[in-house]
C-alpha cells in the first residue's frame, strides 16, 4: 500500500509540473558579418547557405539555437564571400576535412569564439566582425 501511495504521488508531481525539468536550456547565438569594405558583397552562409547582397554599412546576419555548454560556432560551418561581378572573394569553412586556404583569415580563428577568434562580442550571444577594405585587395579566384 505504501508502495501504490508513493507511486501515485511521484506520478502527480511529474503530471503537475512540480518535479523540475533536466533537460539542457537552449541558447540563441548570432553571427553577424559587417560589411564596411565600400562596395556591395555577396555572402553566402548559416545553415541553409543563403547567399545575399550585402551594401556598404549593412551586415549579414545568421542566427541560431545551441544548448548550453557548447561552444558556439559561425552558422552552418560555412561562409562565401564574393565580389559581385567577379569570381573573387573568400571561402571559408568549419570543418578541417574541408579547408581549401581560401579564406580570409585562419578558418579556426572564424568559427569559434574562444580565445583568439576575430569575433567581438557585442551584446549576450550576439557576436560581430568587421570587414575592412583591405580584405579587396587579397582575396583569392574562386573555384567553381
Amino acid at each position: 500500500m505504501k508502495y501504490i501511495f508513493s507511486l501515485v504521488l511521484l506520478i502527480t508531481f511529474y503530471s503537475c509540473g512540480i518535479v523540475n525539468d533536466t533537460t539542457d536550456e537552449t541558447f540563441t547565438y548570432t553571427f553577424k558579418l559587417k560589411n564596411e569594405t565600400g562596395v556591395t558583397l555577396e555572402i553566402t552562409g548559416g545553415l541553409d547557405r543563403m547567399s545575399s547582397l550585402v551594401n556598404n554599412k549593412n551586415s549579414f546576419e545568421c542566427s541560431y539555437d545551441s544548448p548550453s555548454g557548447v561552444d558556439p560556432s559561425l552558422c552552418g560551418q560555412f561562409i562565401q564571400i564574393k565580389i559581385p561581378n567577379s569570381n573573387n572573394g573568400y571561402r571559408c569553412h568549419g570543418a578541417i576535412s574541408d579547408v581549401e586556404n581560401l579564406c580570409f583569415i585562419e578558418d579556426e580563428r572564424l568559427f569559434t569564439t574562444l580565445e583568439g577568434t576575430v569575433f567581438t562580442e557585442t551584446s549576450t550571444r550576439v557576436y560581430e566582425y568587421v570587414l575592412t577594405p583591405d580584405i579587396l585587395d587579397r582575396s583569392f579566384e574562386l573555384p567553381d
